[in-house]
């Protein structure tokens, strides 16, 4: 099983995992959960003892939660595994990836205890679950913009931007100026997500240009906000700042800019980032290289299984750019291009179907920074829920239906 679960975490951001190639990942963790249900209490003592053990793995901590947090599970179960982790980052993570993954209607009263708690790693644990699905807590998330423990409240200043709330940009706007360059940083980028302009792009420019863990969300986000003048200066920049550097070539293809493929066509004949610039190419114009005979033999030996550049061709300069001369006339200077064609919502959405899951997610952050009030479509999301959202006409609107379906009556403390 853990080998399952980790081959879905790699495959939510791989570049050529498609949405029926995770739904396949996910029908076999879906069996491998039954069969670890079927003998629940021997399961759990399997997992207990490996979990007390000091050779035990992140990716353990995903039967653990299947088990602990189902429906009938004993009450101490929960209580070994919130007590294992502890502050550990790296493990709150896992156990968040995990529960995340869960039918959310069978952990809903777990969460809700969660939620209830004195304990605010606790609250920060169903917070964030709740916001990778993308599910409002409604004041609990309030409440916890005012927390005292720090992860706490930057988890909320996350979760603020992720769900769409727009009531609580008066707080993130609180929070730019903080001493907490966490929770200043958080606030900025949601702040921005939300529809902030004016000096927030200046504190997302200052981000981009730091050493902060933010600094590629930053990079991935800025130059799909900035006016057409404001971002040729920052590209402009970015590439002189950062020749052949994988940052400018994300905001390369962030951009959406087809007038900077000469400059992307240059760095493919460089091996250390030919593939990455190969990548922001496709992202743009949407040609597939492998597809279209534009990939050659790899250059170097197979990346690491975390290497983003895992599995991307390798670009064949002289064939892409032959293309690009034969083709540039289709696009239009000013215009953004996701996939070859201009950025709407309707295109957008085609992205979420079709795409594979680095594209999946461009589209998803695309389509939030116009409709800023609704929540981002989750691409890390359990198949069936996204295959849901997408069969709707208005693919957002369900989210409001979850969260009533979920806690009825209206999220917990609504009037």
């Amino acid at each position: 099983m853990q080998a399952s679960w980790t081959r879905r975490q790699l495959a939510i951001a791989a570049p050529y995992f498609t949405l029926g190639d995770l739904a396949r990942l996910d029908g076999l963790l879906n069996s491998q959960v039954d069969a670890l249900h079927w003998k629940c209490a021997q399961s759990w003592a399997a997992v207990e003892q490996r979990l007390s053990g000091s050779e035990y793995s992140l990716h353990d901590l995903f039967p653990a939660a299947v088990l602990a947090f189902s429906e009938d599970a004993p009450a101490g179960w929960r209580g070994f595994l919130l007590e294992l982790i502890g502050p550990d980052e790296p493990s709150i993570g896992a156990l968040v990836e995990a529960l995340a993954w869960l039918p959310l209607d069978s952990i809903k009263e777990h969460l809700l205890q969660l939620l209830a708690s004195r304990d605010t790693l606790h609250q920060r644990i169903a917070l964030a679950v709740c916001a990778y699905r993308r599910v409002d807590v409604g004041d609990y998330l309030t409440a916890a913009l005012q927390s005292d423990a720090p992860e706490h409240r930057t988890c909320a200043l996350k979760a603020a931007g992720e769900l769409g709330r727009r009531d609580l940009l008066d707080s993130l706007r609180q929070h730019l100026t903080t001493e907490s360059p966490d929770w200043r940083f958080t606030a900025v980028c949601s702040a921005v997500r939300l529809g902030e302009r004016g000096p927030c792009l200046e504190r997302l420019i200052e981000i981009a240009g730091s050493d902060c863990a933010l600094r590629k969300q930053a990079i991935s986000l800025l130059p799909r906000v900035l006016n057409a003048t404001q971002r040729a200066r920052w590209l402009d920049r970015i590439k002189d700042q950062s020749i052949a550097s994988p940052d400018a070539i994300i905001g390369i293809g962030a951009a959406g800019d087809p007038w900077q493929i000469p400059w992307l066509l240059t760095l493919m004949q460089d091996c250390a980032v030919a593939r990455a610039a190969g990548e922001a190419f496709t992202l743009i114009t949407g040609l597939d290289l492998v597809e279209h005979g534009f990939a050659q033999p790899a250059a170097a030996p197979p990346a690491e299984p975390l290497d983003p550049k895992r599995g991307l061709p390798w670009p064949d300069p002289e064939a892409i750019g032959a293309w690009w001369h034969a083709n540039l006339g289709h696009y239009k200077r000013g215009t953004r291009y996701l996939l070859g064609h201009p950025i709407t919502p309707d295109h957008c959405r085609n992205v979420l179907i079709t795409g594979y899951q680095r594209q999946r997610g461009a589209a998803a952050l695309e389509l939030g920074l116009i409709q800023t009030g609704m929540p981002l479509f989750a691409v890390h999301a359990p198949v069936s829920e996204q295959r849901d959202l997408l069969d709707i006409a208005d693919i957002l609107q369900l989210g409001v239906e979850t969260t009533v379906a979920l806690w009825p009556g209206g999220a917990p403390g609504d009037p």
